[in-house]
């Protein structure tokens, strides 16, 4: 087996053990905050009711929440991973192959829910001191409007994105993109903490409200850019010597066989070779 060989195989070993503890995390941690839907103020007794291990264990054993994670986290995956595919191989941004659109696709779709979640915010706050509150989910066709609100915020976030990354190395722009949206999503989800102890202060039936679904979608967006926050920074300071004529592998020079197709050193695949000229 050759060491580019070797070197994919070791770096597809890394990222498949990485989505499966990924998953087992977010299997454990999404039950957890869903049980904390029955931690709301309780005025009869004036105080807080109590998370419960029990239900949280509940929720994990629950047939339910298992068809829903069966479907849930290898979608989750698969967003994962059209965003981390145009950095499979070292190219410019708009070098052939998967197009980096995909990725901003993704991220995207992850700022329009960044979007709804500081809009529900908003709405909450203002709708918070009113003595006839309720959940907004709770309105005529509120969830046809929030799809829409959502889609939306995405036909605009994505162009926005496309324009930002158009020039430049893709593993530094995606490296960006998701550095922005992981901090987007600290900021949010503080934001929203104060907003979020009101709410479930005039609420008996918490999973209705816009803050839960606010923290809902920053912990979403939070755990699928967190990966890519770490990986393409360290990716690109590997890359560099890809684009300062060095292989990747090894580090031999190539500056004097640009048109080769490996590695004389490590036989590692290196830049396409160039294609001959179409016969006129």
């Amino acid at each position: 087996m050759t060491s580019a060989r070797k070197a994919a195989r070791r770096k597809w070993t890394i990222l498949a053990l990485f989505w499966v503890l990924q998953a087992a995390v977010l299997y454990v941690l999404l039950a957890g905050w869903l049980t904390t839907i029955e931690v709301v103020w309780d005025s009869g007794k004036g105080s807080w009711s109590a998370f419960s291990i029990a239900d949280w264990g509940e929720c994990l054993r629950a047939s339910g929440y298992a068809q829903f994670m069966l479907i849930a986290l290898p979608v989750f995956t698969l967003l994962q991973a059209f965003f981390l595919l145009p950095v499979s191989r070292p190219a410019p941004a708009r070098q052939r192959g998967w197009p980096i659109w995909l990725s901003l696709a993704v991220a995207g779709l992850a700022a329009s829910g960044l979007l709804f979640g500081l809009l529900a915010i908003v709405l909450e706050l203002f709708h918070v001191s009113d003595k006839t509150w309720e959940p907004i989910t709770r309105h005529v066709h509120s969830e046809y409007i929030l799809l829409a609100i959502i889609f939306s915020c995405w036909l605009i976030a994505t162009p926005l994105l496309i324009v930002f990354c158009r020039r430049g190395r893709r593993e530094t722009l995606l490296a960006r993109v998701a550095a922005w949206l992981f901090l987007g999503t600290i900021i949010e989800a503080a934001a929203s903490i104060p907003v979020d102890v009101m709410v479930r202060k005039r609420t008996y039936c918490y999973c209705g409200a816009g803050t839960f679904w606010t923290l809902t979608i920053c912990l979403s967006v939070g755990a699928l850019v967190a990966g890519p926050a770490i990986f393409l920074p360290i990716l690109a300071w590997r890359r560099k010597r890809w684009y300062a004529g060095r292989c990747d592998v090894c580090g031999y020079d190539m500056t004097g066989l640009p048109d080769a197709d490996r590695c004389p050193e490590c036989g590692s695949g290196w830049r396409a070779a160039a294609r001959p000229a179409a016969p006129r």
